[in-house]
């Protein structure tokens, strides 16, 4: 080994051992699910916040306590008069019928850890928030790219996966897809592919499912900001 090599050697292993630091950082942040670490985004330099994060907003199924009131069940029956998902359907237009309503709602997905850090008992299940889109991208009709995610959800198995990290991978992935069509300024499409590209870039094993659900929400609301639901409501 030459002189130089030998310099350098040290370095090196210093620089394995801190990337398999970080590597072993994110798979027990995945494994424990708790809190996720303050840390600067390479994308928009924010400072994350602290936060512990309560998961059943993100992995419950059932909405409105409404018995088997979820993608999965058998009464589900989306799109048709009867069932469980015609029951929610009617609960969530009235819910969210006043224009203040929904502004607040996709002001909180836009910015996930500054609301929920105010108004943790007051979040929407992420189940809600898929039960608002279902019903946008419905209203919207088959002539955009929606409406393939839409089919997706209704199928109840890309999104309704045991691995909820993988769960919302895969809708991070769709949403990211299809928004070009529906985006009303290609800065928004720029940003959009910034925000998912914070997890997606990762395989689903290394991602931190508390980052994998903020993203995941992000994506929700700049959907539902740029096809007017806010203005027009579902």
């Amino acid at each position: 080994m030459t002189a130089a090599a030998q310099r350098l050697l040290p370095i090196l292993l210093i620089l394995l051992a801190t990337s398999l630091s970080q590597g072993f950082n994110h798979l027990t942040q995945r494994v424990l699910g708790g809190v996720k670490v303050c840390r600067t985004s390479s994308n928009d330099q924010t400072t994350r916040l602290l936060m512990s994060y309560d998961v059943e907003n993100e992995t419950k199924r059932q909405l409105y306590n409404i018995k088997n009131s979820s993608w999965k069940s058998n009464e589900w029956n989306w799109g048709y008069a009867r069932g469980t998902g015609h029951d929610c359907a009617s609960i969530c237009r009235r819910r969210w019928s006043d224009k203040a309503d929904r502004k607040k709602l996709v002001d909180a997905l836009l910015n996930p850890e500054a609301y929920h850090s105010k108004h943790k008992s007051y979040e929407v299940p992420f189940e809600e928030v898929k039960l608002i889109l279902g019903l946008l991208w419905q209203r919207a009709g088959r002539s955009h790219a929606f409406n393939e995610v839409l089919e997706n959800m209704v199928d109840a198995k890309r999104y309704e996966l045991d691995d909820e990290v993988l769960s919302a991978l895969n809708f991070v992935t769709d949403v990211r897809d299809a928004f070009p069509d529906v985006a009303l300024k290609k800065s928004h499409v720029d940003h959009m592919n910034a925000v998912a590209g914070e997890i997606l870039h990762y395989h689903d094993h290394m991602v931190d499912r508390v980052e994998a659900f903020r993203i995941r929400r992000v994506c929700a609301g700049m959907v539902l900001e740029d096809m007017g639901f806010i203005e027009n409501g579902i």
